[in-house]
């Protein structure tokens, strides 16, 4: 880390002013230091643009060998709670899709009986692991 902070300021995320990692003296008021904003931004009004009316005419496309992204098929959405967990939890390290996302919640604490790794399937009542055929893997239709 020596040689990393003679380099200059390491910023682990864009939010590195959240986490106290930078003061952000370095940045002029009124000047832009962000890395990247979400499509669709207005710059010139500082506002997001939501999709058009008829979204139909979008066309999302996804690579058929992906293993991080599926098209939703149209399957119910009328699904229980998978978990309910407390203390302290993140994702903001894993990526929103892919391996990492099977794992993220092992540790987690459940809210029902305070155990770690522990939860609660909503459906049989019983507690099992992350993941598990008991709990996750038993919601998959």
């Amino acid at each position: 880390m020596v040689g990393l902070r003679n380099a200059g300021i390491v910023l682990a995320n864009t939010c590195g002013p959240c986490i106290g990692q930078w003061d952000g003296q370095d940045v002029k008021k009124d000047e832009n230091n962000t890395t990247d904003v979400p499509s669709g931004y207005d710059h010139v009004e500082l506002s997001f643009q939501p999709p058009p009316e008829d979204r139909t005419i979008i066309n999302v496309a996804i690579d058929c060998k992906s293993d991080r992204l599926q098209l939703w098929t149209g399957a119910p959405t009328d699904f229980p709670i998978l978990m309910k967990i407390e203390g302290k939890y993140t994702s903001g390290h894993v990526p929103a899709g892919g391996p990492g996302t099977k794992n993220r919640a092992i540790g987690a604490i459940g809210f029902e009986n305070n155990e770690a790794n522990d939860v609660k399937n909503q459906i049989t009542g019983k507690y099992g692991a992350i993941p598990s055929p008991q709990t996750t893997a038993y919601y998959i239709p």
